[in-house]
Formats: C-alpha cells, structure tokens, sequence
C-alpha cells in the first residue's frame, strides 16, 4: 500500500494507455489520449480493505460505466493527486455511551473519509474530484437554526495509535473541555471540515486541531493554527476552504457546539 507522501507525488503517465488507482473505495481510470483526458470512476461499497493502489498498468474501466473527457492543449502528462475534506460538515456520534466529568479535558481522535481530487498537468488543472464515501444526509441543530452535514459514526477513540493506515482518511483530533460543575455526555458534534487543513505524515493523514470548551453559557471553539503534534508532519497538502479567523468571529460560540445533556445525579 502506497504511504501518503508516496501517493500523493507528481507523477507522469505514458500515452495512450489507461491506468488504474484504487484510493479506498474509490476506483477511477485514467488515460490521456492526443488532447484530452478521459477517465471513469465507481465506489465500491465493501469498505476500506482493498489496498490503495496508484497509476496500475493493464487495467480498463469496466464496460457500462461513462467515461468522463476535457480536451486539454497543455501536452503534460503530470498528475498530481490530493485529499479534499467533504462538501459538507460531519456531524460525529461516537459508537459508546461517553460522559465527561467536570473540570475533565479530553482528546478524541476522529477519521474522516476524505474525497480525491486529481490535477493535470504543469498547471495543476483539477479535472477529477470524487468522493470515497457513502454517508446519510442529516439535520444538525434547532428548527430556528442549523445546518445540514453528514452523519459519522466513531469510535472516538483516546489514543491514535491502534487507527489503521487508509490514505483516504483524515485524523481530526478534538479536544473538548469541560468547565462546567457537572458532568456532560458527549452525544454528537458537528465539525465545519471547510475551515480545516490537511497535512500528511508517514504514515497517516491529518487535520488542524479542533478545541471546544464546555460552559453554562453555550460553547467556545477554536482550530489550532499549527499541524498536530501527535506525528512527525511532512507537509501540508491541502488548505482550508474558509479562513479560520472569520470562522471564529462570525459564529462565535455554538456553531460547532457539542449537542450534550447532564448526566444524571
């Protein structure tokens, strides 16, 4: 399996020829021929097992399946492959019944499926983006106010180090703080992806700290302005969509807030 700073170099391809790349359950194929790329993509819904694979030889789309064209007067064969965050934000429910006590500061480690974007050429012309995930659709917030976003189950776990290596997935590490004087449970959280980075490692892809503060009066949230510390970063391979600092002054408190209830007495 390819690592992230293996998968995510330039490349060139010969012409004329298709080539497959397997990135989670995404498989797409890609040739250029004379002037224009061609290429097709399917998701397969058995999971993240199938190996990441990247520009394999002998291999054409299967028949029945369209075939996406742009004419391209540029010559280069160069691709260059990048993660991009969903379209959406991810609404997150962890798996286990979890209570955080008063006063208690806790770190979880999320991954989120990430969509693959390729460019072409000296110019980096982005001409596939595709998704590696299925997820449901749902409503995060009151009838007054809210936004829609992509339901995400997660084990939420505590320490990153048992996460399997899937170059399609992103670490968001989010630490929520409690400073109110009783416990709260941790139901579900809603993380705007548009304000987030994407750096890589050896080994793992991951996302700007995320820190949300628990108070009586509504919530605080912050990014990290620094990669995560949690692994040696190499390099950041994709910015934010949004700017962080506006995110934070526009929306303030709550629009990325913890949807919590007090643990009984």
């Amino acid at each position: 399996m390819p690592r992230p700073e293996d998968f995510f170099e330039p490349a060139r391809i010969e012409t004329g020829i298709w080539f497959a790349t397997h990135y989670g359950p995404l498989s797409f194929w890609i040739r250029l021929l004379d002037d224009e790329w061609q290429y097709a993509a399917v998701l397969r819904l058995e999971g993240d097992s199938r190996p990441c694979e990247k520009l394999v030889t002998d291999s054409r789309p299967p028949t029945g399946i369209n075939i996406h064209r742009k004419l391209t007067s540029s010559g280069s064969t160069q691709l260059l492959f990048r993660p991009a965050m969903p379209r959406l934000p991810i609404i997150v429910r962890p798996q286990d019944n979890i209570e955080i006590a008063a006063g208690t500061k806790a770190t979880f480690f999320v991954t989120v499926p990430t969509r693959l974007q390729v460019f072409a050429g000296e110019e980096n012309d982005l001409f596939v983006d595709e998704t590696t995930f299925e997820l449901s659709r749902t409503w995060y917030g009151s009838l007054q106010e809210g936004l829609m976003g992509y339901m995400l189950n997660t084990r939420a776990r505590r320490n990153h180090d048992g996460i399997s290596k899937h170059p399609h997935r992103c670490i968001v590490p989010v630490q929520i703080a409690n400073a109110e004087d009783r416990s709260v449970k941790f139901e579900r959280i809603c993380i705007e992806v548009d304000f987030l980075s994407i750096y890589r490692s050896s080994s793992h892809l991951w996302s700007d700290p995320l820190t949300i503060k628990l108070k009586e009066s509504g919530s605080e949230v912050s990014y990290g302005k620094k990669p995560p510390a949690f692994e040696r970063i190499e390099q950041r391979i994709a910015r934010p969509k949004r700017n962080k600092e506006s995110s934070i002054l526009r929306w303030g408190i709550g629009r990325l807030r913890i949807m919590k209830g007090h643990a009984s007495e």
